[in-house]
């Protein structure tokens, strides 16, 4: 395995398995007062009636009667749907199949990191990976976030294959693998869908003084990117007549926007709701449309026609909301949500309802939060601590390393996501998740650069005194 050592590697697996089971141990996802009050909420029950319909009557829709869904995309369903053809409709049983493979997007990470910077810095990232509450946390619920990291982990390898492979036909083959697994994750999460620009930039630039490879690199990579997501696309050009992937991302930020403009009345969310609908429907009206007769693509236009009009009309509130957000989907705890899960009293409270740092910081000071609330505040802290720590330090260092190609993929990777995670409702937890993979091979090489700079050093002086 790349000359890592087999009892460590071992230990990391252990550690991903074991941090995970002790979240559904805790969880208890087999009570059907879990299932029903924790675990099928928002998303996730929509997903679970997804799965449900596809198993018992092959349809993409949340209910026999429904018609065909133009929201999700259709791999996380698909993977529910899966495993409740294998275990019967037991969601613990899907879980499981998601710790599972979050310990395999482990396994993987260790390959691919090891292959690029040796064992050291591969055991230092995938430990990071395995003891990470928030993917831990996540491997518990019927979120799609846990099967994107996993694809997102195979771009990784597939990219660090093609970068070190001294055989053209292999890189040739990683290159059309990679895009394969950017257009997997795309059908888990849309958000995906843009990465291939990213890809395409890097490619020009990593191979500039070899233009023709470049050019074939690219092509191969955007023809199987394509190939892999346009069963899905002719799906909706069949039901919807819209070559598109999915309408998620059409309304966002304009509920938000509409909250700005209402004087940050928190309190009046359903009345914003309905005057946001009537809105869209006097647009559709305008422009002689019924919206009774309308599909979900063809509102969805709208949607995004109201929100630039929000946001043309106030660019400057716009603005502060997104920093706002992106502020709070880096650094804000969300211990409700541990606690939630967890099911210990918890204070909830919505990024959406803040615009403003000091209203954060205010709001934070006044929650009461109860002693595991407190303790899950003091581990995830200390967590998010070192993982700026690690990320800063190795965003310094990384410069000298001889694998600079691949690390400025991860880089414009975090970025990447990083920004599309404020752009998201709630701007929740679990949208960090995909940033952090791309963190990773920075944080292990900042956190071994300071191991060996104050530690290792430390205890030479030490012994050089002594002697």
């Amino acid at each position: 395995m790349n000359h890592l050592n087999k009892i460590s590697v071992i230990v990391v697996i252990f550690l991903c398995i074991a941090f995970r089971l002790i979240f559904f141990g805790i969880e208890q996802p087999w009570n059907p007062e879990v299932v029903q009050n924790i675990i099928l909420q928002d998303d996730a029950l929509g997903y679970h009636k997804l799965a449900v319909t596809m198993l018992e009557s092959h349809r993409f829709a949340y209910s026999d009667l429904d018609p065909p869904d133009a929201i999700r995309t259709p791999l996380f369903p698909l993977f529910l749907s899966f495993n409740y053809w294998l275990f019967g409709e037991r969601p613990w049983a899907a879980i499981l199949g998601q710790i599972f493979v979050s310990t395999l997007s482990c396994i993987v990470l260790l390959l691919t990191f090891s292959r690029m910077f040796g064992s050291r810095i591969a055991l230092i990232a995938s430990c990071f990976y395995a003891i990470d509450p928030n993917n831990s946390l996540y491997s518990v619920t019927l979120l799609s976030d846990i099967l994107f990291v996993f694809f997102l982990a195979l771009v990784l390898y597939a990219l660090s294959v093609a970068v070190t492979s001294a055989s053209p036909r292999k890189t040739l083959f990683c290159y059309a693998l990679l895009g394969v697994t950017v257009g997997m994750a795309t059908l888990v999460r849309p958000v995906a869908q843009y990465i291939p620009l990213v890809t395409i930039v890097f490619l020009i630039v990593l191979y500039r003084h070899q233009i023709s490879k470049a050019v074939v690199y690219s092509i191969i990579f955007l023809a199987l990117f394509a190939v892999t997501i346009s069963p899905w696309i002719y799906r909706n050009h069949v039901n919807f007549g819209y070559l598109s992937l999915s309408t998620a991302g059409s309304a966002i930020m304009v509920y938000d926007m509409e909250k700005f403009k209402h004087n940050q009345d928190i309190h009046r969310n359903l009345i914003i709701r309905q005057e946001l609908a009537s809105e869209a429907k006097k647009m559709m009206v305008a422009d002689g449309k019924r919206p009774e007769e309308m599909n979900l693509f063809q509102q969805g236009d709208y949607w995004k026609r109201l929100a630039i009009k929000n946001i043309k009309q106030d660019p400057i509130g716009f603005a502060r909301l997104y920093s706002v957000r992106l502020f709070d989907s880096l650094f804000r705890l969300k211990t409700g949500i541990y606690a939630q899960t967890l099911q210990y009293p918890a204070t909830l409270v919505d990024a959406r309802d803040h615009w403003s740092f000091t209203a954060l910081l205010r709001t934070f000071l006044r929650e009461r939060k109860g002693f595991w609330e407190l303790l899950l505040a003091c581990v995830t802290a200390m967590f998010l601590f070192i993982y700026y720590l690690g990320l800063i330090v190795g965003l310094v260092v990384a410069r000298k390393s001889r694998h600079s190609g691949f690390l400025a993929f991860a880089l414009l990777m975090f970025v990447y996501h990083t920004l599309l995670c404020a752009l998201s409702l709630g701007a929740e937890n679990r949208y960090r998740l995909p940033p952090t993979i791309f963190a990773l091979p920075f944080i292990a090489i900042g956190l071994n650069y300071l191991y060996c700079r104050i530690i290792v050093k430390k205890s030479h002086i030490i012994t050089e005194n002594r002697g």
